[in-house]
């Protein structure tokens, strides 16, 4: 017998093939007459692997549609309950902020963000160097900006990064990226 390097078949094996090879070319099989003995038992065979081809391929559409609608389902609570209601209070803090920025310009001529922020740290002072005491008059500009700040900080803004606060931890499982450090710090 012939020997072949790339197959690792027994000297048995291989003399078997021979002669089972000997007698198909003896007995004149050649394809065409096997597939016209054979025609009823090929379609049978042939039917079974298109079945099962077709539901493999209806099977891995199902999966794929599956996956997709997972997908979308995510996508719209991560909107729903994590990015929408944390866009809300950014826009909302935004705009509570501008409204006070619109409401201190309207007392006067000069009244700017950065007079604004002037007298707040003025106020700080202040406040810092009476420690408590009443004793110190101060301007009714002063004393307006310091109260408006406390209660933005108080009615409006705390609330409001309490509520974004509380969705960051919370839905913390719809974020799909990592979290930086310093975002974690803030979030602790």
């Amino acid at each position: 017998p012939k020997e072949y390097h790339d197959v690792a078949c027994p000297p048995s094996c291989m003399h078997a093939c021979l002669e089972a090879s000997k007698a198909t070319h003896d007995s004149g099989l050649t394809i065409g007459s096997f597939v016209h003995e054979n025609f009823e038992m090929i379609s049978i065979v042939m039917s079974v692997v298109l079945a099962f081809f077709g539901h493999w391929i209806a099977r891995r559409k199902e999966l794929e549609s599956e996956r997709r609608r997972l997908r979308l389902e995510r996508l719209d609570a991560q909107l729903r309950d994590y990015f929408g209601p944390i866009a809300a209070n950014l826009l909302s803090s935004k705009l509570a902020f501008n409204t006070l920025m619109r409401t201190w310009s309207r007392r006067g001529e000069g009244f700017n963000a950065q007079r604004y922020f002037a007298n707040l740290r003025q106020a700080e002072r202040l406040v810092a160097q009476d420690e408590g005491s009443h004793k110190t008059q101060l301007d009714p500009e002063i004393v307006w900006v310091r109260d408006s700040w406390i209660s933005f900080h108080t009615q409006l803004v705390g609330p409001i990064h309490k509520q974004t606060m509380d969705i960051l931890q919370g839905k913390s499982h719809l974020f799909d990226g990592l979290y930086t450090t310093h975002m974690l710090t803030f979030i602790a």
